[in-house]
């Protein structure tokens, strides 16, 4: 058994299970990252691509979209007469 729980045994560093090792700046090792997290070189790559690509999304309303929206309802709300019974 155990007899300090509030410590992580040498043996579960880097192990299956286990908690990540450190390199020598202090960050996980690329080998002990699972595949399914983005590093940030993919993460960047992929960013790069999506805002270089034409609009991949035109069914959704653009800034200009929403401003215009926003000044037309603005002025119709103001152009409106409120009776008062």
């Amino acid at each position: 058994a155990n007899p300090h729980p509030q410590y992580i045994l040498e043996s579960k560093r880097g192990a299956n299970n286990g908690v990540a090792s450190l390199d020598g700046d202090g960050l996980v090792p690329l080998l002990q990252i699972p595949p399914s997290l983005a590093t940030d070189t993919e993460l960047s790559t992929a960013i790069s691509a999506h805002l270089a690509a034409p609009d991949p999304h035109p069914q959704y309303a653009t800034d200009a979209d929403l401003a215009a929206a926003v000044n037309a309802s603005d002025r119709l709300f103001r152009k409106k007469i409120w009776r008062q019974k």
